[in-house]
């Protein structure tokens, strides 16, 4: 689980949001520049001046405050999915509905008209990757499949791909499955269509949620820290370092994917 060396799996399924692209910035930017352009081109009326007043003061860190609990309304529902018990959505689907509910809460109502909103819908399949995502990916090539294993649509994933240029040869989503991490059906559907044993495959994720999910599947476990990721208290990271919940755990400022590659025989 340190910086030794260990041996390399047989394939690779990758987390994305987060692990791969950086939602948070990404998304943050994209919003703040939408809401920028829907008052320049006077898509807001002259009589909602309160509202126009209110989001041109909005800074950065708000617009990321924005991008944050939209991405976590997502993660709340796919917690919350059980598949044969709730209805599958598309991730898309997730966001278009749960976007509604946020400008509702930040009284946003007439910010944007239905076009836009839904324009704003597919920003998620415009974020960008962290700089070193692409060239590890092609480093851990080498050692086998990498493959996506993300609660986004394919169609998204194949928009993350070919727009990052990230390598990635096969996009497997929550349409594949038709369910959400942490349901055990994502990694044990996983581990079935590479045909290799669970021990023979790992998950490389920054959410140790997810990583201990797969773990208890038969899977390795692949910790990659990244900024802001980490949904868990210092108390229940503190726990799954002494728990052995992963058996790589690559910290912050060690390369990133880098970082697993550099530790692989």
């Amino acid at each position: 689980m340190s910086f030794s060396k260990i041996s390399a799996p047989k394939a690779f399924v990758f987390d994305v949001f987060g692990t791969v692209v950086n939602w948070r910035q990404s998304l943050a930017l994209s919003l703040e520049a939408a809401a920028s352009s829907a008052i320049g081109e006077q898509q807001v009326s002259d009589n909602e001046s309160v509202l126009i007043e209110r989001v041109k003061n909005m800074t950065h860190t708000d617009w990321e405050w924005f991008a944050s609990e939209w991405y976590s309304r997502y993660i709340n529902f796919a917690h919350s999915a059980q598949p044969g018990v709730t209805d599958f959505l598309l991730q898309e689907e997730v966001h278009r509905r749960t976007l509604k509910l946020m400008i509702s809460k930040y009284k946003f109502e007439g910010l944007w008209n239905a076009q836009q909103r839904e324009d704003l819908v597919f920003l998620w399949h415009k974020l960008e990757a962290w700089p070193d995502s692409a060239s590890a990916i092609a480093r851990l090539a080498k050692h086998g499949p990498v493959i996506t294993l993300s609660d986004g649509s394919v169609q998204l994933l194949h928009s993350l791909n070919d727009t990052n240029s990230l390598g990635f040869s096969e996009i497997w989503g929550s349409d594949t499955w038709a369910a959400y991490k942490p349901d055990p059906a994502v990694y044990e559907g996983a581990v079935a269509k590479l045909n290799l044993q669970p021990h023979e495959v790992a998950l490389v994720a920054a959410h140790l949620g997810d990583l201990w999910a797969a773990k208890k599947c038969g899977l390795k476990a692949f910790y990659v820290e990244r900024p802001f990721e980490e949904r868990y208290s210092p108390d229940e990271i503190e726990k799954a370092k002494l728990g052995g919940w992963v058996d790589m755990w690559v910290p912050y400022g060690n390369g990133g994917l880098h970082g697993v590659a550099d530790r692989l025989e």
